[in-house]
């Protein structure tokens, strides 16, 4: 039966209603007085600075130290070490260091971990002194790191790019901080689980993704690669976030790294027995690899310099 016209406007309102209260949520804070005030007033990155040093770095590195310090499982203040060493390999299938896989029992003491955390539901202190370290000092390893294990990355360009837009995304953050004390959100602190893209792990990863979490005190769990392809950098960097979180006054145990296969990183969020609640996952935009959609160019804009860091290899892919 056709609704009568009065029933057909109650049905439309509440329709209305819901779809705007649905909208509300979705699109909190766009377009507003206040989030369009987030913008402009960039720093201005030294790009000369970040690509000379990074060059320093990465030939200076020592080709055995991500074997002879391999990526493990970090729980709290303790470095997890029971299970079996594999090798790991860059983005070209050489093997670039090691990394032990997680034992069931190193897993389930991290999922209580977690389970169990309680740190501040503000942590922009620690967590931005700690994000000015990793960017400024620590900015050259962050970018050699990267290029040594995914040798296709401009991680300068990535750096400079970061430097930006984390200033608009603090202020975003401060502003959503501030509308939770005023009883306008409730902020969710659920675990976030990091899952590491090979190639703009320092932007989306590090910056995007712990960083900001942490800020709102969010317990961040770094999952490996399960692959072990290009997985040192994702490790590298979440250790180097801990200590500089622990030596600014927060706790290293707000940032966790699981070395582990996909089944047991999927475990986590799918275990109906699971005693926390657990955010999803962030997936970031799919970067297909430059080279696969645009055969042996490189787009970007300091593009070519990534290559110089390596010019054996790039004289070994043109020559394919």
């Amino acid at each position: 039966m056709a609704l009568s016209l009065p029933s057909r406007a109650a049905a439309l309102a509440t329709r209305t209603r819901f779809v705007g209260r649905r909208a509300a949520a979705r699109h909190y804070n766009f377009g507003s007085s206040e989030y369009l005030a987030c913008f402009g007033d960039l720093p201005v990155p030294d790009g000369a600075r970040l690509r000379r040093d990074a060059v320093a770095y990465v030939e200076g590195f020592d080709g055995g130290a991500w074997r002879a310090d391999p990526a493990t499982t970090l729980v709290g203040d303790r470095a997890l070490t029971d299970g079996d060493l594999f090798d790991t390999f860059d983005a070209f299938g050489d093997v670039n260091g090691a990394a032990r896989a997680a034992t069931a029992a190193e897993l389930r003491a991290l999922a209580a971990h977690v389970a169990a955390w309680d740190g501040p539901r503000d942590g922009r202190g620690p967590a931005r002194a700690a994000e000015a370290h990793l960017f400024g000092a620590g900015a050259a390893r962050l970018i050699g790191d990267q290029a040594l294990d995914f040798q296709k990355q401009d991680g300068v360009t990535e750096i400079e790019e970061s430097l930006q837009a984390s200033a608009v995304e603090r202020r975003l953050t401060d502003a959503l901080l501030a509308d939770e004390a005023a009883g306008r959100v409730v902020v969710s602190r659920a675990p976030v689980f990091v899952a590491c893209v090979s190639n703009f792990s320092n932007f989306l990863d590090l910056s995007r993704k712990a960083l900001r979490s942490l800020d709102v005190g969010a317990p961040v769990v770094v999952l490996s690669r399960a692959s072990g392809v290009s997985t040192q950098h994702g490790y590298r960097w979440a250790a180097a976030l801990r200590e500089a979180l622990a030596a600014r006054g927060g706790d290293r145990g707000a940032v966790s790294y699981a070395c582990c296969g996909l089944e047991q990183q999927l475990a986590p969020g799918q275990d109906k027995r699971a005693n926390f609640q657990t955010s999803k996952a962030h997936i970031s935009a799919v970067f297909h690899s430059f080279r696969l959609l645009f055969g042996r160019a490189i787009i970007s804009r300091n593009g070519l310099e990534a290559w110089m860091l390596f010019p054996e290899r790039a004289r070994a892919e043109h020559s394919r």
